[in-house]
């Protein structure tokens, strides 16, 4: 199968749109912020391999902050290209995205990601952006920089062949959990936020093998009562924050099926 027609199949999951954007604008910007011409030579075998995220910045023109841009966001601590597959994780607890991709000259192409990349030594940069001046840019060093051996007693390589299975490590999910109810705003100056949920949680959530249901977790769901009653079901978007908070959302048997519920871990 030719490059050009692995290209077109995977373009039409994405966008054609953000593509173009990225070949125009964007790689202006990519120099300007690394300050020096990216590389445009990069090919699949360069990048094969793990790679972990040490930085993660977001800027819009648009938006008006007291901080000084670019600000830090929270990305996906791991990515893995591994043959024509790749894996976005927050390892060692969730399988994020997947999918196949290619390599063209500067230009990532996947179904769940377009961007422009620059390999310099053992740094991979992934940046992301528009016309108007928005983007995210990610950086990675070669490896794998966590510990999860020494606190599971499992190679990377297990952990990774389990993800891909079940998407969700069961074992990063045993503790307990504190429902959140306020946020600090941060650099937007309006201080404490109260959260308000529509329906009453558990202020504590205590997970164990006991009492977590494996099928659930095949599903990516748990299972807690609301309103001091029935248990429902919540679907499990996202680990965070170096998996310490967990993102929830009640699926269709609420109204609003993406409410954000979220949980810290004590």
């Amino acid at each position: 199968m030719s490059i050009g027609y692995k290209m077109k199949r995977i373009i039409n999951l994405a966008t054609f749109f953000s593509l173009f954007q990225l070949i125009g604008y964007g790689q202006y910007n990519l120099d300007s912020i690394l300050g020096r011409k990216h590389s445009v030579n990069v090919s699949k075998n360069d990048i094969l391999g793990t790679w972990s995220c040490f930085n993660s910045v977001y800027d819009d023109p648009l938006l008006s902050h007291d901080a000084a841009p670019p600000y830090p966001f929270q990305a996906a601590n791991t990515v893995i290209f591994d043959g024509d597959s790749l894996f976005e994780l927050n390892f060692p607890c969730e399988l994020v995205n997947r999918g196949k991709y290619i390599v063209q000259n500067d230009s990532l192409i996947s179904s769940f990601l377009i961007c422009l990349l620059d390999l310099t030594d053992d740094t991979l940069t992934l940046y992301t952006g528009n016309a108007g001046g928005e983007y995210t840019l990610r950086q990675y060093v070669r490896g794998m920089t966590t510990d999860a051996v020494n606190v599971w007693g499992k190679t990377d390589a297990l952990i990774f062949n389990l993800l891909k299975q079940k998407s969700i490590n069961i074992d990063c999910l045993i503790g307990e959990w504190v429902l959140v109810k306020e946020y600090d705003s941060g650099y937007d100056g309006h201080g404490i936020v109260k959260i308000s949920y529509p329906f009453s949680l558990p202020s504590l959530m205590n997970i164990n093998n006991e009492n977590i249901s494996k099928k659930m977790i095949g599903n990516r769901q748990l299972l807690i009562p609301i309103n001091y009653g029935k248990k429902r079901p919540f679907y499990i978007q996202s680990f965070s924050e170096s998996n310490t908070v967990l993102v929830l959302s009640p699926g269709k048997w609420w109204k609003d099926a993406n409410e954000r519920i979220e949980y810290k871990l004590k």
